[in-house]
C-alpha cells in the first residue's frame, strides 16, 4: 500500500511520511511494499554475522552439516538449519524462521535451532514466540542436547555459548513484549542487539548505543535488557 494517508510512517526509519513519495525523504528508503527484503537490505550486516556465527561456533553447523552423511533426520535438520542461518545473516528473518520451522520438525530436540529461530521470531516482532523458543533451546541445552554434544571436546564450550545466547534472546523479546515495541522496529532491534554483541568491551558498546540514540525505541529495550539480564550481557573493561 502507498504511504497516502500522512500519518503513516516510513517502515525503515518510522518518520512521517505525508503525501505519496517514491523514497522516504528522510532516510530515501523505497516506499509502496513494506517488503522484508527491502528492509533487510538497510540492516547493518556486521551485527547480524556476529549473532549468526555466535550459533554457529556453539553448534558447529557450517563446518559439519555438508560432511555428516548417514545420519537420517538430524543431517537433513543441519542442513535447514544451515539455510536459517544464512538467512538470518541477511536480515531475512521470515525465510529464517521457515527453515528453522524444518529443522525442528526433522529433529525437536536440536537446541541451536530453537535459538535461531527465536532469534528470527524477534526480528519479524512475535516477541512472545521467541521468548518460547528460547527457554526450550535453554533448556535442551542445560540438558546437553546441544549438536555439538556430540564431538570430542566441544560441549562444555558450545553449552555455555549456547546458554547465553539463550538467556540474551529470552530476555531482550521480553522486554520487547513488555515495552509494547511495533513489530516494524525489530529488525531494529536485531541489528542493534548484533552491533552490541560485535563489541567486546564495555566502552565499545558505550558506542554503540550513542550512535544508536536517534532510534529511542530499540535502544530503550535493549538497554533496559542489559541491566535486568545482566548476566547475559557481561563486558570486558
Amino acid at each position: 500500500m502507498r504511504p497516502d494517508d500522512p500519518s503513516v510512517r516510513c517502515p525503515f526509519c518510522h518518520a512521517r511520511v505525508h503525501g505519496s513519495p517514491e523514497r522516504c525523504p528522510a532516510c530515501d528508503f523505497e516506499l509502496g511494499f513494506s517488503d522484508e527484503r527491502r528492509i533487510a537490505a538497510r540492516l547493518p550486516r556486521r551485527g547480524l554475522v556476529v549473532l549468526v556465527l555466535g550459533l554457529v561456533v556453539a553448534a558447529g553447523v557450517y563446518s559439519r552439516a555438508g560432511r555428516w552423511g548417514g545420519h537420517g533426520r538430524r543431517n537433513e535438520a543441519r542442513s535447514a538449519m544451515a539455510r536459517g542461518l544464512e538467512a538470518l545473516k541477511e536480515g531475512y528473518f521470515g525465510d529464517a524462521a521457515q527453515a528453522l520451522d524444518e529443522a525442528i520438525r526433522d529433529d525437536g530436540e536440536f537446541a541451536e535451532a530453537y535459538l535461531a529461530r527465536g532469534m528470527a521470531r524477534l526480528g519479524l516482532g512475535e516477541y512472545g514466540p521467541a521468548v518460547n523458543d528460547a527457554r526450550e533451546g535453554g533448556i535442551l541445552v542445560h540438558g546437553g542436547r546441544t549438536d555439538a554434544a556430540g564431538w570430542s571436546g566441544a560441549k562444555a564450550e558450545a553449552s555455555a555459548r549456547a546458554g547465553v545466547v539463550a538467556e540474551r534472546i529470552a530476555c531482550v523479546a521480553r522486554v520487547a513484549h513488555e515495552s509494547a515495541l511495533p513489530p516494524t522496529q525489530a529488525p531494529r532491534l536485531v541489528a542493534l542487539l548484533g552491533e552490541v554483541t560485535a563489541e567486546p568491551t564495555c566502552s565499545g558498546q558505550a558506542v554503540v548505543l550513542e550512535r544508536w540514540r536517534a532510534e529511542p525505541g530499540p535502544l530503550a529495550v535493549l538497554s533496559r535488557a542489559r541491566r535486568g539480564c545482566a548476566s547475559a550481557f557481561r563486558c570486558a573493561p
